[in-house]
C-alpha cells in the first residue's frame, strides 16, 4: 500500500477550551490534500464510524497498512490520539505529525517528536502561506515514499526502547493487498455512484421544463443503476459502509426515499444491529418523514436525540423539529387548532435548542425565524427579535466562507423578506438562482417564501406583490 497516505484529524469545525475555532474540513481541502496528491500519493480519510464504541475494522486496516500517515494533532482531540497511539505501536516510523502553531498544549509523551506546524487565520478562515505549507509537507511525503526503508524512527516506543520488536506487518501482505484492492473498489464505487447522481439530476432539471416521458424513464434507469450498486453490498453492506453511506445519500438525492427505507428494514439490517449506527438511523427517520410517516419518524428520532451524546444531536434535534413543524401543518389543515398550536410549539423550542447547540449552523436558525415570524403568536415575537442577529451573523459567516453557497442565499433571501428589505430581498435571490444547484432545491425555497408572503398579506395586510415578484423570478 505504498501509493496510500492515511490521514489522521479532526472533522467539521472544531472549537477549543479558548474559544478558538478551525474548520478541519478545510485544512484538509486545501493544504493536506493537495500535498499528498503533489507526492504522487492518494489520500485517504475517513468520518468516525463506530459499533458499540468500537471503531469500525477499516480504520485500524488503514492505521496498520498504509506505508504512510499524516496526523492533526490540533485542539488534542481525543480519537486522534487514540489512531495516533496505535501507529506508533506497529509503525516505527513513517508518520508525519501537523499541528497549528498557536496550539502549544501537546500531552508530555509526544514532546520532543518533529511536529510540522501551519498557522491558521481565525479572522480570515484561512492557512497563511499556504503554498509554503504545502510544499514543506510534500518534499516530507516524497522523502518518506522515497526511503521508506531507511528513516529515522518517530514513534516514541522505538525512540525510547529501541530494542522493542514491531509487529511484522508484512507477514500480513496479503491482508494489506486485499485492503487495497478493497479501498480502490470502493472508491470506484463511490466515484461511480456520484457520476449517476449528477446524470440524474441534469434528467431531472430536462423534466422539470419539459415533462416528458422518456426522461422520467431515463431518470428511473439511473436509479436502476444505483440498486445495482446496492445489490454488490450485498448479504454483509456494513464491510463496504463508505459506499453503503454513498448509496444512501444517493437515494436521497434522488428522492428515492423508500429504497432507503427497504435498504435499511432489509434483513441485512437486524434493527439491533442497525440501532448501534446513528447515521443509519438518521437516514431512515428521514426517509420515513420524507414519505410523510411523521409519527414513525418522530418515534425514531426521539430516541435518537435522548440516546446521542455525538456531534450529530444538533442535527437531530432540527430534524426532530421539522417533524413537529410537518405535524403541525397537519393539524391545522385538518381544523385540530389547539394541537397544531402545541406541536408548533414543540418545533419552535427544539430549532431554538438546536440552533443554541450549534450557532454557526444556520439551517435550524433560518427554519426556528421563520416558524416565529409566521405563527402570529404573540408572546413569539420577543423570541424572534432575539435571535433575529444571531441567526443573520450566522448566515452571514457562511456566505463569507462560500458566497455561492445556495441554502445560505436563499436563507438570506427569507431573513430579508421578513424584515421587508426589498432589493436586499432581490439581490440575494438573483445570486441564488444564478449558483450552481439542483432545480428541486427552489420547491423547499418557493414554499417557505410563499408561507412568508400569505402571512404577511393575511394578517399584517402588507403590499406583498414584490414577494411575489421574487416567487416568479425562482419558479422560472
Amino acid at each position: 500500500m505504498s501509493d496510500l497516505c492515511f490521514v489522521m484529524m479532526p472533522f467539521g469545525e472544531k472549537v477549543n477550551a479558548a474559544n478558538k475555532k478551525i474548520d478541519f474540513d478545510f485544512v484538509y481541502d486545501t493544504l493536506i490534500k493537495p500535498a499528498v496528491i503533489k507526492a504522487g500519493l492518494k489520500p485517504l480519510r475517513e468520518d468516525e464510524s463506530t459499533l458499540g464504541g468500537i471503531v469500525i475494522k477499516s480504520m485500524f486496516q488503514r492505521i496498520i497498512f498504509c506505508e504512510i500517515a499524516i496526523t492533526d494533532i490540533t485542539f488534542d482531540n481525543p480519537n486522534v490520539y487514540y489512531e495516533l497511539g496505535i501507529r506508533h505501536a506497529v509503525k516505527p516510523c513513517t508518520t508525519i505529525i501537523i499541528c497549528e502553531k498557536n496550539h502549544k498544549t501537546h500531552p508530555f509523551n509526544i514532546t520532543g517528536l518533529r511536529i510540522i506546524e501551519y498557522e491558521y487565520d481565525f479572522e480570515k478562515k484561512e492557512i497563511k502561506d499556504i503554498e509554503k505549507d504545502i510544499n514543506t509537507l510534500k518534499n516530507l511525503l516524497i522523502e518518506y515514499k522515497s526511503k521508506v526503508d531507511n528513516i529515522d524512527p518517530d514513534s516514541p516506543i522505538k525512540l525510547l526502547l529501541s530494542e522493542f520488536e514491531f509487529p511484522k506487518v508484512d507477514n500480513l501482505k496479503a491482508t494489506a493487498d486485499d485492503f487495497e484492492d478493497w479501498v480502490k473498489q470502493s472508491q470506484q464505487k463511490i466515484e461511480n455512484i456520484n457520476k449517476i447522481v449528477s446524470e440524474w439530476k441534469k434528467l431531472d432539471a430536462v423534466f422539470r421544463r419539459t415533462k416528458k416521458q422518456e426522461i422520467l424513464d431515463a431518470q428511473q434507469k439511473k436509479i436502476e443503476e444505483l440498486k445495482s450498486i446496492e445489490d454488490t453490498l450485498k448479504p454483509k453492506p456494513l464491510k463496504a459502509y463508505s459506499v453503503l453511506i454513498a448509496v444512501l445519500k444517493a437515494y436521497k438525492d434522488t428522492n428515492s426515499n423508500t429504497y432507503i427505507k427497504e435498504l435499511l428494514e432489509s434483513s441485512n439490517f437486524p434493527v439491533d444491529v442497525r440501532e448501534k449506527y446513528v447515521d443509519l438511523e438518521e437516514r431512515l427517520a428521514h426517509a420515513y418523514k420524507m414519505l410523510g410517516e411523521y409519527d414513525v419518524a418522530e418515534r425514531m428520532l426521539s430516541k435518537l436525540v435522548d440516546e446521542c451524546n455525538t456531534e450529530k444531536l444538533p442535527w437531530l434535534t432540527a430534524l426532530l423539529a421539522s417533524i413537529y413543524k410537518h405535524k403541525a401543518e397537519a393539524s391545522n389543515k385538518e381544523g385540530k387548532m389547539g394541537l397544531a398550536n402545541t406541536r408548533l410549539k414543540k418545533a419552535i423550542e427544539l430549532y431554538s435548542q438546536s440552533f443554541e447547540e450549534n450557532p454557526n449552523d444556520y439551517y435550524p436558525g433560518i427554519r426556528l425565524l421563520n416558524l416565529l415570524y409566521t405563527t402570529n403568536l404573540e408572546d413569539m415575537k420577543p423570541k424572534y427579535f432575539k435571535y433575529l442577529p444571531l441567526v443573520e451573523f450566522s448566515i452571514d459567516r457562511r456566505l463569507n466562507k462560500n458566497k455561492k453557497e445556495y441554502w445560505a442565499l436563499v436563507s438570506r433571501v427569507e431573513l430579508e423578506v421578513m424584515k421587508g428589505n426589498i432589493q436586499a430581498a432581490k439581490d440575494s435571490a438573483y445570486t441564488a438562482l444564478d449558483s450552481h444547484h439542483a432545480p428541486w432545491k427552489r420547491e423547499s425555497t418557493l414554499k417557505q417564501l410563499n408561507k412568508i408572503a400569505n402571512f404577511k398579506e393575511s394578517f399584517l395586510k402588507e403590499d406583498v406583490s414584490w414577494i411575489r415578484e421574487i416567487i416568479e423570478e425562482i419558479e422560472e
